[in-house]
Formats: C-alpha cells, structure tokens, sequence
C-alpha cells in the first residue's frame, strides 16, 4: 500500500489495515508473541483484540484511556495533533480512540498533581502480594515459585477450553501465562524454561481464541497482585 493511499484512509479503514498487519505479526514467532504478550500484561485489564491494536499502535503504554477520561478525572490533555490508539469494535466495523498516559501532559494548574498511579510491585509491597496470593490460590513458597504453580493450574484449567490442535500448544499455553503474569509483575524469566515458537503453528482463528484464554486467565492473578499492592499503599482502585 502507498503512502498517499495511506494518508487518505479514514479512521476506520486505518484500523481495519492496522489489524490485519499486527494479527499476521504476532503469530510470526515467538519474538513477536513475547513482545505482544508484555504489551498485554501492562494492559491486562483490556480485552486480547484491543491489547492487539494497543501492541500495534503503543508497544510500551502502560495506561490507556480515553481523551474525556484523562481530562475529566486527572486533568490533562492529549498532546495536539497526536494520533490516538485506534481500537476496532468486536465486528470490525467501529473505532475508538484511547491514549497512553504517555501521550498526555497537565493542564495549567496541575502542573504539580501526582501523575496518574501505576501498580508496580517492588521490593517493599512484594511480601503482600505473595501473602495475597497464598490466601486467593493457596500456593506456598517465593513470588517466582508462586506464579509457575499457579500458572500452571491456570494452565490446566483451561487446555480444555481450547481445542486447539497444534503441536507443542500445551507448552506455549502454560508458557504464555507464564510470561504474561511474571512481566507484569516485574520477575525474572530467563530461568523459567519458557517456549513460544509453537505460535507459528496456530491459524488467524485460533491465535485469537488461544490470545483470548490466555489473558483471562493471566487476569485472575494480576487482579488479585494488584488488589495487595494498592491496599499495601493505601490506593484506591479506580
């Protein structure tokens, strides 16, 4: 496709063409699958498709909303003229526009407000989230070891929810929840073993299906690990 028709696109047509092109990316091994599924995890909290057209357009946001939400309930503006993460509709046919923290800045007078709170877990809140996740999925040991057992019963749990016939996709299964919640929570995975390659052998249908499952699943733990760090700093949820 050429420039110019490119600058012609509508909205719509733009996404439309955006998602073709990052569908067919992240299936194309497992460099790309890791690199969509950390863009996941930092946005756990949106659907696999709009995580896709999130990995398309920001691979490294880390907050994402719209413009009436970043200037009603934290006071800052989209930087002018900046093109918004377009997400498409489940059928394809509408488009809405969100924005990275990133791509925002205070409004005059609120130069000074704290900027919007991200969850990290650090070397102080670590202990709670680890109790947390004793409590919720009663797993003993270190947060590392916590998150390989639960990710695998996770993993259990959902093989036969998929039905997906590829070779080696039990292994990516467990391996992508695996990954997806250990980003996200800020461990280490070079020592956990993890294969991705097997991504290649999955059709358009079922990388969405197999996408899909594999950020619910990664939810349920991230929700809790978040619910430990906020209450752990006095935060809200918002």
């Amino acid at each position: 496709m050429s420039l110019e028709h490119e600058r012609n696109e509508t909205p719509l047509e733009e996404a439309q063409r955006k998602w073709g092109e990052v569908t067919e990316r992240v299936r194309s091994g497992g460099a790309a699958w890791k690199a969509m599924l950390a863009t996941a995890a930092r946005n756990h909290k949106y659907s696999f498709r709009n995580q896709l057209m999130i990995h398309e357009y920001r691979p490294n946001a880390t907050a994402c909303a719209e413009h009436d939400f970043w200037e009603q309930r934290f006071h800052r503006r989209v930087h002018k003229g900046l093109k918004g993460i377009r997400l498409l509709s489940e059928d394809g046919r509408e488009v809405r526009n969100v924005f990275d923290v990133g791509d925002t800045w205070p409004y005059y007078g609120h130069e000074h407000d704290l900027p919007p709170y991200i969850w990290r877990v650090t070397e102080g809140n670590t202990t709670a989230v680890s109790q947390r996740f004793r409590e919720a999925f009663e797993v003993n040991g270190t947060l590392p070891e916590q998150v390989q057992v639960i990710s695998k019963r996770l993993a259990e749990m959902a093989r036969p929810m998929y039905n997906i016939d590829a070779e080696h996709s039990e292994d990516l299964l467990l391996s992508s929840i695996t990954f997806y919640i250990a980003t996200r929570l800020g461990l280490d995975t070079g020592d956990m073993n993890l294969s991705f390659e097997a991504i290649r052998d999955l059709s358009h249908k079922d990388m969405l299906k197999f996408g899909g499952l594999v950020n619910r699943a990664a939810r349920v733990v991230l929700d809790q690990a978040e619910r430990a760090v906020r209450r752990e700093r006095g935060v809200a949820n918002v």
